[in-house]
Protein backbone atom coordinates (compact mmCIF):
# COMPACT_ATOMS: atom_id res chain seq x y z
CA UNK A 1 0.00 0.00 0.00
CA UNK A 2 2.95 2.31 0.52
CA UNK A 3 3.63 2.15 -3.21
CA UNK A 4 0.01 3.08 -3.96
CA UNK A 5 0.26 6.08 -1.63
CA UNK A 6 3.44 7.18 -3.36
CA UNK A 7 1.81 6.69 -6.76
CA UNK A 8 -1.09 8.95 -5.73
CA UNK A 9 1.48 11.58 -4.81
CA UNK A 10 3.57 11.20 -7.97
CA UNK A 11 0.62 11.48 -10.40
CA UNK A 12 -0.76 14.49 -8.54
CA UNK A 13 -3.95 12.88 -7.23
CA UNK A 14 -3.44 14.09 -3.66
CA UNK A 15 -2.65 17.63 -4.85
CA UNK A 16 -5.53 17.84 -7.32
CA UNK A 17 -8.10 16.54 -4.82
CA UNK A 18 -6.78 18.93 -2.17
CA UNK A 19 -7.25 21.83 -4.60
CA UNK A 20 -10.77 20.62 -5.39
CA UNK A 21 -11.85 20.53 -1.73
CA UNK A 22 -9.75 23.32 -0.22
CA UNK A 23 -12.64 25.80 -0.09
CA UNK A 24 -14.67 23.44 2.13
CA UNK A 25 -12.27 24.08 5.04
CA UNK A 26 -12.42 27.17 7.27
CA UNK A 27 -8.77 27.01 8.24
CA UNK A 28 -5.61 24.92 7.97
CA UNK A 29 -5.99 21.15 8.12
CA UNK A 30 -4.01 18.51 9.96
CA UNK A 31 -4.53 15.95 7.18
CA UNK A 32 -4.87 17.31 3.64
CA UNK A 33 -8.11 16.24 1.94
CA UNK A 34 -6.17 14.78 -0.97
CA UNK A 35 -4.12 12.56 1.33
CA UNK A 36 -7.20 11.36 3.21
CA UNK A 37 -8.87 10.62 -0.13
CA UNK A 38 -5.84 8.68 -1.38
CA UNK A 39 -5.46 6.78 1.90
CA UNK A 40 -9.07 5.64 1.77
CA UNK A 41 -8.57 4.51 -1.84
CA UNK A 42 -5.47 2.54 -0.79
CA UNK A 43 -7.45 0.88 2.00
CA UNK A 44 -10.14 -0.15 -0.48
CA UNK A 45 -7.48 -1.55 -2.81
CA UNK A 46 -6.25 -3.61 0.15
CA UNK A 47 -9.72 -5.09 0.63
CA UNK A 48 -11.44 -2.61 2.96
CA UNK A 49 -15.24 -2.61 2.74
CA UNK A 50 -15.88 0.31 5.09
CA UNK A 51 -14.22 3.57 6.11
CA UNK A 52 -12.86 1.80 9.18
CA UNK A 53 -10.50 -0.08 6.86
CA UNK A 54 -8.17 2.91 6.89
CA UNK A 55 -7.02 1.66 10.29
CA UNK A 56 -4.73 -0.75 8.42
CA UNK A 57 -2.65 2.28 7.43
CA UNK A 58 -3.02 4.10 10.73
CA UNK A 59 -1.72 1.11 12.70
CA UNK A 60 1.69 1.41 11.00
CA UNK A 61 2.79 5.03 11.55
CA UNK A 62 6.46 4.11 11.18
CA UNK A 63 5.69 3.06 7.58
CA UNK A 64 2.85 5.33 6.50
CA UNK A 65 3.27 8.35 8.75
CA UNK A 66 0.29 10.21 10.18
CA UNK A 67 -3.03 8.84 8.90
CA UNK A 68 -6.45 10.42 9.45
CA UNK A 69 -8.92 9.00 11.95
CA UNK A 70 -12.21 7.47 10.88
CA UNK A 71 -14.24 10.58 11.90
CA UNK A 72 -11.93 12.68 9.72
CA UNK A 73 -12.62 10.36 6.80
CA UNK A 74 -16.37 10.73 7.35
CA UNK A 75 -16.07 14.51 7.46
CA UNK A 76 -14.18 14.45 4.17
CA UNK A 77 -16.96 12.41 2.55
CA UNK A 78 -19.54 14.82 3.96
CA UNK A 79 -17.74 17.79 2.36
CA UNK A 80 -18.12 16.36 -1.14
CA UNK A 81 -21.44 17.77 -2.32
CA UNK A 82 -22.67 17.65 -5.93
CA UNK A 83 -20.52 20.61 -6.99
CA UNK A 84 -17.34 19.31 -5.38
CA UNK A 85 -18.02 15.78 -6.63
CA UNK A 86 -17.56 17.12 -10.15
CA UNK A 87 -14.28 18.75 -9.12
CA UNK A 88 -13.05 15.50 -7.58
CA UNK A 89 -13.86 13.70 -10.83
CA UNK A 90 -11.84 16.30 -12.72
CA UNK A 91 -8.96 15.74 -10.30
CA UNK A 92 -9.05 12.01 -10.98
CA UNK A 93 -9.05 12.63 -14.75
CA UNK A 94 -5.99 14.89 -14.48
CA UNK A 95 -4.18 12.31 -12.34
CA UNK A 96 -5.02 9.58 -14.86
CA UNK A 97 -3.67 11.77 -17.67
CA UNK A 98 -0.34 12.20 -15.87
CA UNK A 99 -0.16 8.47 -15.18
CA UNK A 100 -0.82 7.62 -18.82
CA UNK A 101 1.76 10.16 -19.97
CA UNK A 102 4.29 8.51 -17.68
CA UNK A 103 3.86 5.14 -19.38
CA UNK A 104 0.65 3.65 -17.97
CA UNK A 105 -1.43 4.36 -21.08
CA UNK A 106 -3.24 1.49 -22.81
CA UNK A 107 -1.53 -0.19 -25.76
CA UNK A 108 -3.51 1.17 -28.71
CA UNK A 109 -1.51 -0.86 -31.23
CA UNK A 110 -2.78 -4.06 -29.65
CA UNK A 111 -6.40 -2.87 -29.94
CA UNK A 112 -6.22 -1.46 -33.45
CA UNK A 113 -6.36 2.13 -32.22
CA UNK A 114 -9.49 1.60 -30.10
CA UNK A 115 -10.41 2.08 -26.47
CA UNK A 116 -12.82 -0.75 -25.60
CA UNK A 117 -15.06 0.32 -22.72
CA UNK A 118 -17.46 -2.13 -21.08
CA UNK A 119 -20.69 -1.10 -19.35
CA UNK A 120 -22.10 -3.51 -16.81
CA UNK A 121 -24.16 -3.56 -13.63
CA UNK A 122 -23.64 -5.70 -10.56
CA UNK A 123 -25.37 -6.51 -7.29
CA UNK A 124 -23.80 -5.27 -4.07
CA UNK A 125 -25.27 -6.81 -0.93
CA UNK A 126 -26.19 -4.61 2.04
CA UNK A 127 -26.50 -6.38 5.38
CA UNK A 128 -28.44 -3.55 7.02
CA UNK A 129 -30.92 -0.80 6.14
CA UNK A 130 -28.44 1.52 4.43
CA UNK A 131 -29.45 4.67 2.58
CA UNK A 132 -30.54 3.77 -0.93
CA UNK A 133 -30.55 0.01 -0.36
CA UNK A 134 -33.54 -1.86 -1.74
CA UNK A 135 -34.63 -5.38 -2.73
CA UNK A 136 -32.93 -6.58 -5.93
CA UNK A 137 -34.24 -8.66 -8.81
CA UNK A 138 -32.12 -11.54 -7.52
CA UNK A 139 -34.21 -11.56 -4.33
CA UNK A 140 -31.34 -10.11 -2.30
CA UNK A 141 -31.04 -6.70 -0.64
CA UNK A 142 -28.62 -3.90 -1.42
CA UNK A 143 -27.55 -1.86 -4.42
CA UNK A 144 -27.44 -2.23 -8.20
CA UNK A 145 -24.53 0.01 -9.30
CA UNK A 146 -23.66 0.55 -12.96
CA UNK A 147 -19.95 0.67 -13.88
CA UNK A 148 -17.72 1.31 -16.86
CA UNK A 149 -14.33 -0.34 -17.30
CA UNK A 150 -11.64 0.20 -19.89
CA UNK A 151 -10.76 -3.24 -21.23
CA UNK A 152 -7.03 -3.73 -20.73
CA UNK A 153 -5.91 -7.36 -21.12
CA UNK A 154 -2.67 -6.59 -19.33
CA UNK A 155 -4.58 -5.42 -16.24
CA UNK A 156 -6.77 -7.96 -14.48
CA UNK A 157 -10.33 -6.65 -14.42
CA UNK A 158 -9.52 -3.67 -16.61
CA UNK A 159 -9.29 -0.04 -15.52
CA UNK A 160 -12.28 1.42 -13.69
CA UNK A 161 -13.44 4.68 -15.23
CA UNK A 162 -16.80 5.63 -13.71
CA UNK A 163 -19.76 4.31 -11.77
CA UNK A 164 -23.24 5.19 -10.57
CA UNK A 165 -24.49 3.98 -7.21
CA UNK A 166 -28.12 2.94 -7.71
CA UNK A 167 -30.70 1.36 -5.41
CA UNK A 168 -31.16 -2.38 -5.57
CA UNK A 169 -34.43 -2.08 -7.47
CA UNK A 170 -32.91 0.04 -10.26
CA UNK A 171 -33.86 -1.24 -13.69
CA UNK A 172 -31.45 -2.94 -16.08
CA UNK A 173 -32.51 -1.09 -19.24
CA UNK A 174 -32.56 2.35 -17.62
CA UNK A 175 -31.57 4.58 -20.54
CA UNK A 176 -30.98 7.69 -18.42
CA UNK A 177 -28.45 5.86 -16.24
CA UNK A 178 -26.54 4.57 -19.26
CA UNK A 179 -26.43 8.06 -20.76
CA UNK A 180 -25.20 9.55 -17.50
CA UNK A 181 -22.55 6.87 -17.17
CA UNK A 182 -21.33 7.51 -20.71
CA UNK A 183 -20.91 11.21 -19.91
CA UNK A 184 -18.98 10.39 -16.73
CA UNK A 185 -16.87 7.83 -18.57
CA UNK A 186 -15.77 10.25 -21.27
CA UNK A 187 -15.01 12.90 -18.64
CA UNK A 188 -12.83 10.38 -16.79
CA UNK A 189 -10.56 9.96 -19.81
CA UNK A 190 -7.58 12.26 -20.36
CA UNK A 191 -8.56 15.12 -22.66
CA UNK A 192 -6.35 13.88 -25.49
CA UNK A 193 -8.26 10.57 -25.52
CA UNK A 194 -11.77 12.01 -25.71
CA UNK A 195 -13.92 11.93 -28.87
CA UNK A 196 -13.57 14.92 -31.16
CA UNK A 197 -9.95 15.65 -30.26
CA UNK A 198 -7.41 15.44 -33.09
CA UNK A 199 -5.39 12.25 -32.84
CA UNK A 200 -7.69 10.71 -30.23
CA UNK A 201 -8.34 6.96 -30.50
CA UNK A 202 -11.70 5.54 -31.51
CA UNK A 203 -13.96 4.54 -28.63
CA UNK A 204 -16.07 1.39 -28.67
CA UNK A 205 -18.79 1.12 -26.02
CA UNK A 206 -19.75 -2.48 -25.23
CA UNK A 207 -22.80 -3.56 -23.25
CA UNK A 208 -24.95 -6.62 -22.71
CA UNK A 209 -28.71 -6.76 -23.22
CA UNK A 210 -29.24 -4.23 -20.41
CA UNK A 211 -27.65 -1.51 -22.53
CA UNK A 212 -29.04 -2.66 -25.87
CA UNK A 213 -31.59 0.10 -26.44
CA UNK A 214 -32.21 2.35 -29.44
CA UNK A 215 -31.94 5.51 -27.36
CA UNK A 216 -28.58 4.56 -25.87
CA UNK A 217 -27.26 3.59 -29.30
CA UNK A 218 -28.34 6.99 -30.62
CA UNK A 219 -26.64 8.68 -27.68
CA UNK A 220 -23.40 6.81 -28.41
CA UNK A 221 -23.53 8.15 -31.97
CA UNK A 222 -24.19 11.64 -30.63
CA UNK A 223 -21.06 11.36 -28.48
CA UNK A 224 -19.05 10.10 -31.49
CA UNK A 225 -18.60 6.64 -29.98
CA UNK A 226 -19.01 3.32 -31.72
CA UNK A 227 -21.00 0.65 -29.92
CA UNK A 228 -21.41 -3.11 -29.73
CA UNK A 229 -24.40 -4.45 -27.82
CA UNK A 230 -25.26 -8.08 -27.22
CA UNK A 231 -28.81 -9.31 -26.79
CA UNK A 232 -30.87 -12.47 -26.96
CA UNK A 233 -30.88 -14.08 -30.38
CA UNK A 234 -34.52 -14.15 -31.46
CA UNK A 235 -35.92 -15.34 -34.81
CA UNK A 236 -36.34 -11.69 -35.80
CA UNK A 237 -32.66 -10.90 -35.22
CA UNK A 238 -31.58 -14.11 -36.94
CA UNK A 239 -33.68 -13.20 -39.97
CA UNK A 240 -32.11 -9.74 -40.13
CA UNK A 241 -28.62 -11.22 -39.86
CA UNK A 242 -29.34 -13.74 -42.62
CA UNK A 243 -30.49 -10.91 -44.89
CA UNK A 244 -27.14 -9.10 -44.65
CA UNK A 245 -24.78 -9.89 -47.53
CA UNK A 246 -21.95 -12.19 -46.48
CA UNK A 247 -19.23 -9.84 -47.76
CA UNK A 248 -20.44 -7.12 -45.37
CA UNK A 249 -19.57 -9.15 -42.28
CA UNK A 250 -16.23 -8.71 -40.52
CA UNK A 251 -14.65 -10.78 -37.73
CA UNK A 252 -15.22 -9.25 -34.32
CA UNK A 253 -14.94 -10.89 -30.91
CA UNK A 254 -15.39 -14.61 -30.33
CA UNK A 255 -17.45 -15.62 -27.32
CA UNK A 256 -15.09 -17.49 -24.99
CA UNK A 257 -17.75 -20.14 -24.36
CA UNK A 258 -19.03 -20.42 -27.94
CA UNK A 259 -16.80 -23.33 -28.90
CA UNK A 260 -17.81 -25.28 -25.83
CA UNK A 261 -21.49 -24.58 -26.37
CA UNK A 262 -21.36 -25.88 -29.94
CA UNK A 263 -18.61 -28.52 -29.88
CA UNK A 264 -20.02 -30.31 -26.84
CA UNK A 265 -22.86 -31.42 -29.12
CA UNK A 266 -20.37 -33.13 -31.43
CA UNK A 267 -18.74 -34.64 -28.36
CA UNK A 268 -22.02 -36.18 -27.29
CA UNK A 269 -22.54 -37.68 -30.74
CA UNK A 270 -19.17 -39.46 -30.88
CA UNK A 271 -18.89 -40.42 -27.21
CA UNK A 272 -22.30 -42.00 -26.66
CA UNK A 273 -22.28 -44.99 -29.05
CA UNK A 274 -22.87 -42.75 -32.08
CA UNK A 275 -26.53 -42.17 -31.31
CA UNK A 276 -28.92 -41.33 -34.11
CA UNK A 277 -31.01 -39.23 -31.78
CA UNK A 278 -29.75 -36.32 -29.72
CA UNK A 279 -31.88 -34.34 -27.30
CA UNK A 280 -31.52 -30.57 -27.65
CA UNK A 281 -33.32 -27.99 -25.55
CA UNK A 282 -35.74 -26.12 -27.80
CA UNK A 283 -35.12 -22.91 -25.84
CA UNK A 284 -31.37 -23.06 -26.55
CA UNK A 285 -30.52 -20.49 -29.25
CA UNK A 286 -28.12 -22.66 -31.35
CA UNK A 287 -30.56 -25.61 -31.43
CA UNK A 288 -32.30 -24.71 -34.74
CA UNK A 289 -28.97 -24.19 -36.52
CA UNK A 290 -27.56 -27.49 -35.18
CA UNK A 291 -30.74 -29.33 -36.15
CA UNK A 292 -30.56 -27.85 -39.64
CA UNK A 293 -26.90 -28.84 -40.03
CA UNK A 294 -27.52 -32.34 -38.66
CA UNK A 295 -30.38 -32.81 -41.13
CA UNK A 296 -28.13 -31.78 -44.01
CA UNK A 297 -25.46 -34.27 -42.93
CA UNK A 298 -28.01 -37.10 -42.65
CA UNK A 299 -29.36 -36.23 -46.09
CA UNK A 300 -25.92 -35.99 -47.70
CA UNK A 301 -24.98 -39.53 -46.69
CA UNK A 302 -28.32 -41.11 -47.43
Amino acid sequence: MSMLRELAEFVGLTRFVTQALADTYRGPWLHSPGQVFADQACAIADGARATSGIAVLRDRPQLHGAVASQPTVWRLVDRIDEQHLGLVRQARAKARERAWQAGAAPDLEATGGYLHIDFDATITIAHSEKSGAAPTWKKSFGFHPLHSYLDRPEISGGESLAGILRPGNAGSNTIADHKTLLDLTLEALPESYRPGVDGAPEILIRADAAGATYDFAAYCRQKHCEFSFSTESTPTYVGIADAVAEQLWAPAIEDETFRYKVLHVAGKIVSTARQLYLKLDSSWTPSPAIEKGWTRIRTAFG
